[in-house]
């Protein structure tokens, strides 16, 4: 069994991270992330124009689901090339990325469905313990605990949250990891190497935004020179803000620039689309490579075969009591029954001594024929009557 590296030993190779820009010279990864922009502009503008056409607000909502799932997909995709890389391995094509994408999207989707069942477990046992702490005398007492320990609990929770989604469950899948093995790696990060995903995950972000500096910084300073110059040599109202609102020109063009047919206006507004999802391309790229190397370096070493049969454990211990909570509602369905059948039995004995005190006129349920308030049987069918 191999030895888990301590916080320490994971964070002595933190400098590794500066092989995530790499991504920036992977020219098919950022053509496809740039792609998965534009795709999700073009459905998202769309749908909104349809919505307006037609006046009904579902079909907007339905178009922005399929452009977020063509944008994860899309991401997903470039995040098993970058994962590749991270490996140091041939990185796959383009083709071979997506369809690893579609068919490992339900993994990504149940893994973070977990993550966020499990959170609104936690916010609702927490809800239970102030509602506990309502009561007069203890509660007071009660809360003075549960405020700070609450405080620490959910800050905790909702911080391994926001570092995990990505961080941990997205290169898992990217890795061919299923979901157990997605969540064993997860809880046994969250109780062994907490901290060095925090911090890995913070100079991921410090280096992320220090190549957006750079590539923007290189983008606006290039448009400031590019749009003064068409616009005196070219005579046409260009600006670089304008030209970049793709998604205003899709959804009606209403951008207060005069959109009157001009041709540089659009070739502006297409070429300024294109070139800004490339830039949010390059630091994306970087951020997924550098996810990539960050999550190998967190699960170097590490021993998830425990994490594999606590949750095993629990999960066959959540099995075992839906099945025993099963097997009692059946019962009680078979006790109800049960006595619905001894009730029903019961009416004919019970309308023969009411007859019989009264000394009405009787007939056999089952055919119908008249008999006697003294009989046991029915004369005519041989039912028998109590």
């Amino acid at each position: 069994m191999s030895v888990s590296k301590s916080t320490n030993s994971v964070l002595l190779n933190s400098g590794s991270i500066l092989r995530a820009l790499d991504a920036t010279s992977h020219w098919p990864a950022l053509l496809l992330t740039a792609a998965s922009g534009i795709a999700f502009i073009i459905i998202t503008a769309i749908g909104a124009s349809l919505a307006a056409k037609m006046g009904a607000a579902w079909v907007a909502g339905l178009f922005g689901l399929l452009a977020v799932v063509a944008l994860i997909i899309g991401l997903s995709a470039t995040g098993f090339i970058m994962m590749d890389i991270a490996r140091n391995t041939p990185a796959r094509s383009i083709t071979d990325a997506l369809i690893s994408s579609v068919f490992s999207l339900h993994r990504l989707l149940l893994s973070l469905l977990v993550l966020f069942v499990a959170y609104v477990v936690w916010v609702l046992v927490l809800a239970l313990v102030l509602y506990i702490c309502k009561i007069p005398g203890l509660g007071p007492t009660l809360f003075a605990v549960i405020f700070p320990l609450g405080i620490v609990i959910s800050g905790v929770f909702t911080i391994f949250l926001l570092f995990s989604g990505i961080g941990i469950i997205a290169p898992s899948v990217w890795d061919g990891g299923s979901v157990m093995d997605t969540l064993a790696r997860l809880w046994a990060i969250a109780k062994e190497r907490f901290m060095a995903l925090i911090i890995l995950s913070l100079l991921l972000s410090i280096l992320v935004a220090i190549v957006n500096m750079l590539v923007f910084g290189v983008v606006f300073s290039g448009a400031s020179l590019i749009t003064g110059l068409s616009a005196s040599i070219l005579e046409s109202p260009l600006n670089f803000g304008m030209s970049t609102n793709l998604l205003g020109m899709l959804m009606g063009g209403s951008l207060g620039y005069g959109m009157d047919g001009s041709g540089y206006i659009i070739a502006a507004l297409i070429g300024g689309g294109m070139l800004m999802s490339l830039a949010f391309a390059i630091s994306g790229n970087v951020y997924l490579l550098g996810t990539s190397i960050n999550y190998l370096q967190l699960t170097d070493g590490l021993d998830i075969s425990a994490a594999q049969r606590q949750i095993q454990a629990k999960l066959d211990e959540a099995r075992r009591r839906a099945e025993a909570a099963k097997n009692r509602a059946q019962e009680l369905q078979r006790q109800q029954q049960a006595k619905r059948a001894e009730a029903k039995e019961a009416k004919p004995f019970e309308a023969a001594s009411q007859a019989s005190a009264t000394g009405s006129i009787l007939n056999c349920h089952s055919c119908s024929a008249q008999i006697s308030a003294d009989d046991l049987f029915c004369e005519s069918c041989g039912t028998k009557l109590r």
